[in-house]
């Protein structure tokens, strides 16, 4: 059980995909529809095989940006492509209905009994954000919302996103935490000065976080 109860903070950022939403078969959804698109490209197997394994390996625990631009780098150096053109390709493919894909791992009664200022804030755009959260009845649980996706100017691993969100719902860092299940969900907590519980559900060990656990109903159903 966590040696810190999730309940004693005042403020919590929750992570959205991996956290609150299990991500396997959207992840499954996103790799098999951005190299459709990528196959319309003339090159070879091997070449193809390449970029999609930089997308596995890295859509667990990178943002999509970082996996976007590293797709990319890998077309261009395979293929007659720059790397900016492959970036603008991939994005103009990136499908936009993953949350369909999604199923929630928490329940309205489970972020209720928090009794928390409680902010999610997610690298999607906000549109596909709110319909998924209106769907599994979650939405009005939320005292904001932030979505890196429908910002331009912002990177959910910079940290803007924390200053956006300190300075709008006055949080203090000493009663806030940062609940997420990748390297920038973690590092940007830490860099908050928040408090950081890693989510393992996808297996990967995050040695920067204050605490990890194997999924968010043992923070929130944690009894100490």
């Amino acid at each position: 059980m966590p040696r810190i109860p999730i309940r004693k903070f005042r403020t919590i950022i929750f992570d959205k995909d991996g956290c609150l939403y299990s991500n396997h078969n959207m992840h499954d959804y996103w790799i098999n529809t951005v190299m459709k698109s990528i196959r319309r490209h003339p090159m070879c197997t091997t070449q193809l095989h390449q970029i999609q394994q930089i997308a596995e390996q890295n859509i667990v625990s990178q943002p999509w940006e970082i996996i976007i631009n590293r797709m990319a780098y890998k077309w261009s150096k395979t293929s007659h492509i720059t790397q900016a053109n492959a970036i603008d390709w991939i994005t103009r493919n990136v499908p936009t209905d993953t949350w369909k894909y999604q199923m929630p791992l928490i329940t309205p009664y489970m972020l209720d009994i928090l009794n928390s200022q409680l902010i999610l804030y997610t690298e999607d755009y906000r549109e596909p954000t709110m319909k998924q959260l209106k769907r599994d009845d979650i939405i009005d649980r939320f005292d904001m919302i932030l979505c890196a996706g429908s910002m331009p100017f912002l990177s959910k691993n910079s940290l803007i996103g924390m200053s956006i969100i300190t300075s709008t719902m006055n949080c203090d860092p000493n009663e806030s935490c940062m609940v997420g299940d990748s390297d920038c969900d973690i590092e940007i907590g830490n860099a908050a000065g928040f408090y950081t519980y890693a989510i393992s559900t996808s297996g990967i060990v995050h040695p920067c976080a204050n605490e990890t656990v194997s999924c968010v109903s043992d923070l929130i159903y944690d009894k100490n």
